[in-house]
């Protein structure tokens, strides 16, 4: 008799943790600050003496992302080196894009945030889950 309750409690244990894993949360969301810089740059600078564009400040953004699975979070696609390089070189671009002058970032931000795409109109419902790094802070250019 004994040995019976046992057998019925290791069952209901049992049931119990495979209830608790199968209804367990997604993974979490990232939204963090990775870094925050009075002057960075991926640009090769030689120099820190540098002038901002004063009149008007330009504020430039960039970013690189990755597709995970929503799910598990295994990586899917998307450059996975470098990342915090690829988003400050993108806002430096960005900035080059519109006709700015500069060659380097100062007061800059970098977040790290998840992302969901909706799906494309020729794929199945779920959306993409993006993990993307962003670099925004404002164009300078080195001072002569």
């Amino acid at each position: 008799m004994k040995m019976a309750n046992t057998v019925k409690m290791l069952a209901i244990v049992w049931m119990g943790l495979l209830l608790y894993a199968c209804a367990s949360p997604s993974p979490p969301l990232i939204d963090r600050q990775l870094g925050l810089f009075t002057v960075a740059s991926t640009q090769n600078v030689s120099h820190l003496r540098y002038k901002s564009l004063d009149t008007i400040r330009y504020r430039v953004k960039g970013q690189s992302c990755i597709e995970v699975d929503p799910h598990t979070l295994a990586y899917i696609k998307g450059p996975r080196d470098d990342r915090v390089q690829r988003a400050m070189d993108a806002a430096i671009e960005s900035g080059h894009d519109q006709g700015m002058k500069g060659d380097l970032l100062i007061n800059v931000r970098i977040r790290e945030k998840t992302v969901f795409l909706p799906p494309r109109k020729d794929e199945d419902a779920s959306p993409h889950r993006m993990e993307c790094i962003t670099v925004d802070g404002e164009l300078a250019e080195l001072a002569q």
